[in-house]
């Protein structure tokens, strides 16, 4: 009894707490949303007001087309579902007490609840709270009058809020008019967690609308011939008015939408709030400024940049080339296979695959490093087949793997092309390997990728002072930090070989992608703390082959532009000089790129690279090695027997050498830390005065000279959560 009684008590709480439904929400914003920089002072962006001042769509006009669309992407068995009874409410009453989920309302009734009354407030019973609330509207309102309003209360982007707002929108209709093709249109749009470009890239539209359509098709909402009219529908745009924010449109559409993924359509057409962002003005304009001075010539792609401080993992910059299709374009999917590469190299070497471990290709053996650095698509095929494509997207960064059923012979990757990316994906990929295996979490509005999240807000403030929602970043270690460095070190060399970067004065670390007309061109890097993803390509159809310059310039224009925007955004930082003793000992070693072994004089092909003392060889090239009587320089014969290992402390690699040749014995050379005599030898293996057979090698290490062009890879202070500071700059700390 006195547990039925606390039951009861409980509920009782839950519903006084309630509101009291009221389902009038306009487009119109009652008071504008200022969105700020992260500047001191911050620097009003823009001001977001009303586009679109439709009424909401009653429910004696909601068409079948709409509702049938609805159903068929969110609930379809809603209608003839009976409405929540008491007996869910109890069910979900014990789920709350014991902390564990329950099966409650209908997606269409949470999800209207949510965007009206839930989103933006906190409550002590969240669930049951919910529940209570769509008991309550399910017991007061027919379930049409529930699914109207709940299309009244989606968020289709471009500014249109509720459906009759975005049948304005995007085709400049009453919402009676709308085809079965643009309703699915529609609910795709808004159900799609981050669309992809819909006016600019007509084919991602399409492809999200058919699946809708093939559905409703399953449950008899369409017959066979009214599907095939829908499918064959084009869509026709209605014309997309010019942004009216005086800064960084595709910001401010990024922003509004996240605001209303965490405070609730209701909430932000009310409006009254300051948002403090983490985008950086001056950031941004260089980033605007670098992609037009490479793309100013008529028949020109499209062009955008993404920066990111890596420091704290927000994003400072998003340009493009065409402000009026705001953020489309950085939610595009497009095959970048390439991109994918440094992952299943991070996450290779996590699993131990050493990046000395040798491969075959077709002109041989190789080293994974050396495959790596060249782009050897063959050994990448059985790199992703030795560790597993599920294993590399868990592990590497939180996407979720393929779908099977969409598993493709690609003669590339595994049998698997892995997912097309978008801008934002390749800034979010990218991360973890610029900031030393950690990935970063917001508790506020971030640009969502799978589970990783780019965080975009410091603050939200309502201007009467009512409240005040500061964002926190956390992290996670997503990948040891051994391996992200090695990655690095990888990325750097192949980095190096760029034309664009050869005047840099600081280290750079990226990959690019192979060029193609329908997935464009890329290149992703960072250095010195900042990291930048350049995309370039052609919404229309246009192919690289038909602009000025052709793929020759294309090849280049990503490099070009990320090198343009990294030597203004830089300039005030000093060169990157790092400790690796923060992450223990390394030292630098020249490689066989066809062994894996220390090199010889007689290897055709070497590497130097820098890497864990753990993981460098002690044996030189037996592959390439020429034999000892080639290399006697006296008539001396080579002894038979044992021979006493000299001391070659102080003597340079040669002069050690000769020492070693007239005893019949070889010499492997590593570059270690530097010092004060550089280029002399300070320890050895064996040991002075141990006796070794003839033809026997003698590892020796080298003092290194102080860094130059060589620079060693430090550890970032491990960061469990911070709380960013009202003005988010980005730090001027050296790292990566």
């Amino acid at each position: 009894m006195a547990a039925g009684a606390a039951l009861v008590g409980l509920y009782a709480g839950i519903v006084s707490q309630l509101p009291v439904l009221n389902a009038r929400i306009h487009s119109e914003r009652a008071e504008p949303i200022r969105i700020y920089d992260a500047g001191s002072p911050p620097v009003l962006l823009t001001e977001i007001g009303s586009r679109y001042a439709s009424e909401p769509l009653q429910v004696a006009n909601l068409p079948d087309p709409l509702i049938n669309a609805a159903l068929a992407s969110v609930d379809q068995d809603f209608l003839v579902r009976g409405s929540l009874d008491l007996n869910t409410v109890a069910r979900t009453l014990l789920a709350e007490i014991r902390g564990t989920a329950a099966d409650t309302a209908s997606p269409i009734t949470l999800g209207f609840i949510r965007q009206a009354y839930v989103r933006g407030t906190t409550h002590s019973r969240p669930q049951l709270y919910e529940t209570a609330l769509a008991y309550r509207l399910e017991q007061a309102w027919s379930k049409k009058r529930i699914v109207t309003e709940y299309l009244n209360t989606l968020y289709f982007g471009d500014g249109a809020y509720g459906v009759a707002a975005a049948a304005e929108s995007y085709f400049g209709k009453d919402v009676d008019s709308l085809s079965a093709a643009e309703c699915a249109f529609l609910l795709a749009v808004a159900l799609h967690p981050s669309p992809p470009a819909l006016r600019t890239y007509p084919e991602s539209s399409l492809r999200a609308r058919d699946a809708i359509l093939n559905r409703m098709f399953q449950l008899n909402f369409l017959d066979g011939p009214a599907l095939q009219e829908a499918l064959a529908d084009p869509l026709s745009f209605s014309t997309q008015p010019e942004p009216t924010v005086s800064h960084c449109p595709a910001w401010a559409d990024l922003i509004e939408r996240q605001l209303v993924k965490r405070y609730g359509v209701a909430r932000v057409l009310r409006g009254g709030l300051a948002v403090y962002t983490t985008l950086q003005l001056p950031i941004q304009e260089m980033a605007e400024a670098a992609i037009l001075e490479e793309l100013a010539l008529p028949g020109d792609p499209v062009g955008a940049l993404l920066a990111i401080d890596v420091d704290n993992g927000t994003i400072v910059a998003m340009a493009q080339t065409q402000s009026g299709e705001r953020e489309d374009v950085f939610f595009t999917p497009h095959e970048a296979p390439e991109l994918y590469f440094p992952i299943a190299l991070g996450t290779a070497f996590t699993y131990g695959v050493s990046p000395l471990a040798t491969y075959e290709c077709q002109d041989g053996s190789i080293i994974l490093a050396d495959a790596a650095i060249c782009g050897d698509t063959t050994v990448y095929t059985k790199l992703t087949q030795q560790v597993g494509w599920d294993v590399i997207l868990r592990t590497g960064a939180p996407f979720k793997a393929p779908d099977s059923s969409a598993s493709e012979q690609s003669g590339m990757m595994d049998d698997v092309i892995p997912p097309a990316l978008t801008i934002m994906d390749g800034g979010a990929l990218y991360v973890p390997l610029a900031a030393g295996g950690r990935q970063p979490s917001s508790s506020q509005s971030a640009a969502m990728l799978g589970t990783t999240q780019l965080p975009t807000v410091v603050r939200v403030e309502s201007l009467d002072g009512s409240f005040s929602d500061q964002a926190t970043i956390s992290w996670d270690q997503i990948l040891d930090e051994q391996s992200a460095y090695l990655v690095e070190e990888i990325l750097a060399q192949t980095a190096s070989i760029v034309p664009a970067f050869s005047n840099l004065n600081f280290r750079v670390a990226g990959q690019a992608s192979a060029v193609s007309s329908a997935s464009g061109a890329w290149f992703v890097g960072f250095a010195n703390g900042l990291l930048a993803v350049v995309w370039v390509g052609f919404p229309d159809g246009a192919t690289f082959a038909n602009m000025e310059g052709g793929l020759t310039r294309a090849e280049i224009l990503p490099a070009q532009i990320w090198a343009n925007f990294m030597k203004r955004a830089l300039a005030d930082r000093p060169t990157y000089q790092s400790d690796v003793s923060k992450t223990g000992q390394w030292c630098q070693v020249v490689i066989c790129s066809s062994s894996g072994d220390l090199a010889s004089s007689g290897c055709p092909k070497t590497r130097t690279l820098m890497v864990p003392e753990s993981l460098a060889p002690s044996d030189i090239c037996r592959l390439h090695a020429r034999p000892v009587a080639e290399t006697t320089t006296t008539t001396e014969t080579v002894p038979t027997t044992s021979a006493t290992v000299p001391s070659l402390a102080g003597l340079t690699p040669a002069e050690a050498e000769a020492r070693l040749v007239t005893l019949g014995l070889a010499i492997s050379v590593t570059v270690g830390a530097p010092g004060e005599q550089p280029g002399r030898i300070v320890a050895q293996n064996p040991a002075a005065g141990a006796s070794l057979e003839p033809g026997r090698t003698v590892a020796v290490i080298v003092q290194g000279a102080p860094p130059t062009t060589v620079t060693t890879l430090t550890a970032p202070t491990t960061v469990t959560s911070t709380t960013l500071p009202p003005s988010a700059s980005t730090s001027s700390t050296n790292r990566h």
